[in-house]
C-alpha cells in the first residue's frame, strides 16, 4: 500500500481525523446531555411557577369577577397565554399590576394572596429567566458541538473511502487481507 501512497505519515493522518472524530462524538454527548439537565431544570421550575400563578389567577378572577376592567388590568380576563414570552409577561404585568394597588392587594387577603406571595413569584420570574438563558446557552453549545462532530465524521469518511479505495487496489491479489480492514470480500 505504499506504493500507492499510503505509508506511516498517511495512516498518522487518519488516526488524527479517527481521533478527532471520536473526541468529537464525545464532546457533543457531554454537551446534549448538559442541555437536557438544563431544560429539565428550567421546566421544572416553570412548571412551578405556573402552578401557583394558575391558583392565584383563579383567586384574582374570584375576587374581581364583577370588575371586568380590573381583570383586564391584572391581565386574567383571557384565557391564559401558551407562548412561554406572553405567559411571563402575563405573569409579571399580574403580578406588577397587583403590588401598585393596595385596594387590589386589601381584596384578595381573605383568598390567601399576599404581597409577599407575588413578590416570590415575581422573584421566581427573574429565576426563571436565568434558567432559560442557561438553557438556551446549554442548548447553542450543544447545537455547535453536534456542527462539529459531523463535519470531523465527514473529514473522517472522506479519508476512509480513499484508504479503502486504495487498499482494495493494492489487496487486490489478496482478497482475504481486505477483511482484516472491514471490507467484506466474497469467497
Amino acid at each position: 500500500m505504499a506504493e500507492l501512497g499510503v505509508g506511516p505519515d498517511n495512516l498518522q493522518e487518519g488516526r488524527s481525523y479517527w481521533d478527532a472524530a471520536w473526541a468529537a462524538v464525545e464532546n457533543s454527548r457531554v454537551e446534549s446531555t448538559e442541555a437536557i439537565l438544563a431544560h429539565e431544570a428550567f421546566d421544572k421550575f416553570r412548571k412551578g411557577v405556573d402552578a401557583r400563578y394558575t391558583l392565584m389567577r383563579k383567586k384574582i378572577k374570584v375576587a374581581f369577577r364583577k370588575e371586568p376592567l380590573v381583570l383586564d388590568i391584572l391581565a386574567v380576563s383571557s384565557e391564559k397565554p401558551r407562548t412561554y414570552l406572553r405567559w411571563l409577561d402575563g405573569v409579571r404585568t399580574c403580578c406588577n399590576g397587583l403590588l401598585q394597588k393596595s385596594e387590589y392587594l386589601v381584596k384578595l387577603e381573605p383568598l390567601k394572596v399576599t404581597r409577599e406571595n407575588i413578590e416570590a413569584l415575581l422573584s421566581d420570574c427573574n429565576q426563571l429567566d436565568e434558567l432559560r438563558s442557561g438553557y438556551l446557552k446549554e442548548k447553542g453549545e450543544s447545537q455547535h458541538a453536534t456542527k462539529v462532530k459531523d463535519e470531523a465524521m465527514l473529514r473522517l469518511d472522506d479519508w476512509m473511502r480513499d484508504f479503502y479505495a486504495i487498499a482494495k487496489i493494492a489487496l487486490e491479489d489478496k482478497p482475504q487481507l481486505l477483511e482484516s480492514l472491514g471490507i467484506y470480500v466474497k469467497s
